[in-house]
């Protein structure tokens, strides 16, 4: 991946989207030589229109990085160092394709969406709780011990918590020394959407969630992996049910507006 980034960054700026890595693939898709008529058409093709001038001149380029090489006078023809890119390329794009997906994945339009974001943190951060509990440093766990006390400050003078809420989890995270937990929690944690419903339902709910963090440090600290874990399952299983009891009460005052409407037209 390093020499991807590395060869597609010093690729002149005006060169440097996905025009250039898109010609590429035109040459590798090709059972000829790819000169820069045949290539301009192709471009076409793809929603791309630029001249034929500048096709030749991306073919010198691809030529220059060592991507492609001349076939006598008829054109290009992809090299093992284009088709190294080509690949890499391709699969930046797989994982920004799903990386986009679970991003939607996390819209909340609605109350209920929330439990199903829910359901997989419980899984995430239950490892997370777990790994921690084998990994985290001394220096860790004074850190995490330090949010919970800021955390519980800040709910005691009536503030959000939200920002401490958030770096309990994604340090403990961290500490869990799994780079895959880590990415899916930060993009989880630093979603507006998710957080900022969950603070107001769990408010309304009236939860003390700083409460829920001390057994997960405590088991961290004692170097128990199945305590972290189930404390952790308990806490996130408690954010479910604040959930669940705020689409009760949703539901109750809906039904309690329409007597009153119905008895009073």
């Amino acid at each position: 991946m390093c020499d991807f980034l590395w060869e597609v960054t010093n690729i002149p700026s005006y060169q440097s989207d996905n025009a250039y890595l898109t010609a590429l693939h035109v040459v590798a898709e090709s059972e000829v030589p790819v000169g820069a008529w045949y290539l301009r058409r192709a471009l076409s093709e793809r929603g791309i229109r630029v001249s034929e001038a500048t096709c030749g001149r991306l073919l010198r380029m691809m030529e220059d990085a060592g991507h492609v090489e001349a076939k006598s006078r008829k054109g290009r023809v992809l090299t093992p160092r284009g088709q190294r890119v080509l690949q890499e390329w391709q699969e930046r794009l797989k994982r920004d394709r799903s990386q986009t997906a679970f991003v939607q994945s996390l819209r909340v339009h609605n109350p209920e969406e929330l439990v199903d974001v829910l359901i997989a943190r419980r899984a995430l951060e239950g490892e997370a709780a777990a790994l921690a509990a084998e990994n985290a440093t001394p220096e860790e766990i004074g850190r995490l011990r330090n949010i919970i006390r800021e955390h519980e400050a800040a709910l005691s003078a009536q503030q959000s918590g939200a920002e401490e809420n958030t770096a309990f989890h994604l340090t403990l995270a961290e500490a869990s020394r799994n780079k895959v937990i880590v990415a899916a929690l930060d993009v989880i944690y630093r979603h507006p959407d998710v957080m900022t419903s969950l603070e107001y339902i769990r408010a309304h709910a009236g939860s003390k969630m700083a409460a829920d963090h001390n057994p997960v440090l405590n088991a961290v600290a004692q170097r128990d992996p199945d305590a972290a874990r189930a404390a952790m399952i308990q806490h996130i299983n408690n954010v479910i049910e604040d959930v669940k009891t705020y689409l009760r009460t949703l539901a109750s005052e809906g039904e309690s507006e329409v007597v009153s409407k119905t008895e009073n037209p």
